[in-house]
């Protein structure tokens, strides 16, 4: 290896692949990556994949399935060991063509309920719901706003159903109307969320955002001192504090977690992994 850096040869990786039959690259499919959450997941998912000897390929969608679907065949093309699919809202048909096509692969964070034969890592989106909505009750909150977005139904139903599970354990209701849904294309998020606070916010104490990211944006907007919940401990992630409580994971990140599960399946240790991580709660950071 040293002598064959002083004479400067690169080796041919495809034609290593074909002499073994081994891949040791890894297709990536994320939502946009300019949205924070995606750019650290790619991240930590590259770093940990380099310390295994594999190689991310990282493509992003922006949400559309037409451009999921490319990302899928371009993978293929690549001859990739395996795909990580954070998938887009009408997935179906590319995840129906990734099963008739064998090659290894799994759900990130998001799954439906047509995807129930997949192989999937994802929260507990319920346990998030339970734990901001029954923090923000007991501490004298009863009027709690609901940011989700519509990128996922079967994902923001669970967060809303743990929300509404809360309010229902103290005799409480909570009523569709506190809920709000933002577009999924994340570039498009903030105009709707600046709409969002500045029309209702006035009538609320609290409000419990799908994610950090949404968080720190309704932080900034509001003009109303509100207790905000938030998802994915990112200022953790950015070493920066933050000025609202979020919920995270128990243990190991959700990268680390999802490659690991992939490996499994590559290596055919396991035909289907279904991982649902636990969930607690993460103090005010200021």
């Amino acid at each position: 290896e040293k002598a064959a850096k002083e004479m400067g040869y690169v080796g041919n990786a495809a034609a290593k692949e074909l002499r073994t039959g081994e891949s040791r690259n890894i297709a990536l499919i994320l939502d946009d990556i300019i949205n924070p959450h995606f750019s650290i997941l790619a991240d930590e998912i590259s770093m940990y994949a380099f310390e295994l000897g594999y190689n991310v390929i990282v493509y992003t969608t922006s949400g559309l399935a037409e451009r999921e679907n490319r990302a899928i065949l371009s993978a293929l093309g690549r001859g990739v060991a395996g795909l990580i699919i954070c998938p887009t809202k009408n997935s179906l048909e590319n995840v129906d063509f990734l099963k008739k096509v064998g090659v290894p692969f799994i759900l990130m964070e998001r799954t439906y309920e047509k995807f129930k034969d997949c192989s999937y890592v994802v929260y507990d989106e319920t346990r998030i719901g339970v734990i901001a909505a029954d923090w923000l009750i007991m501490n004298g909150h009863n009027k709690i706003l609901t940011i989700m977005t519509d990128e996922c139904d079967s994902f923001y139903k669970q967060r809303v159903s743990g929300i509404i599970q809360a309010h229902r354990n103290l005799g409480l209701n909570y009523k569709d109307e506190n809920i709000f849904y933002l577009p999924s294309n994340f570039r498009s998020q903030y105009r709707e969320l600046k709409s969002i606070i500045k029309n209702n916010i006035s009538e609320y104490t609290a409000v419990i955002c799908y994610n950090d990211i949404i968080a720190m944006q309704t932080a900034d907007i509001s003009e109303k001192d509100v207790v905000i919940f938030g998802f994915g401990n990112i200022g953790k992630k950015l070493n920066i504090k933050q000025n609202f409580y979020t919920i995270d994971t128990e243990r190991s990140d959700i990268s680390i977690c999802v490659f690991d599960e992939l490996l499994k399946l590559i290596k055919n240790e396991e035909k289907i992994v279904r991982t649902v991580l636990p969930v607690k709660l993460i103090g005010l950071q200021r």
